[in-house]
């Protein structure tokens, strides 16, 4: 993560990377899994006991993975019968909060 502070004002850039996992349990039948990368970026402003930060999570709406997620056991979805469960897409959030 890198942030920038200054005058009431907050910016940050993160990212997360995600090395590929092919070290599994042959024994429980278990999948490698791809790596990846996602980014995120937000900001926010404080004005007296007023604060506003908002944000943009997987900002490139990247599919991805994760090697824990689980798989999926529902037939008729979107995602495969017994393919690993789809990461979180692009997604927006905002939190505002006063202090007295």
């Amino acid at each position: 993560t890198l942030s920038w502070t200054g005058g009431g004002f907050t910016l940050f850039a993160q990212t997360q990377l995600v090395a590929k996992q092919d070290k599994v349990s042959v024994t429980n039948n278990e999948a490698a899994s791809g790596g990846f990368t996602v980014f995120n970026a937000g900001g926010g402003f404080s004005l007296g006991g007023f604060t506003l930060n908002a944000g943009v999570e997987n900002i490139f709406d990247r599919e991805y993975a994760e090697h824990l997620s689980g798989y999926n056991r529902i037939m008729g979805s979107d995602v495969p019968v017994m393919s690993r469960l789809p990461g979180a897409g692009r997604s927006v959030w905002v939190r505002a909060s006063f202090a007295f």
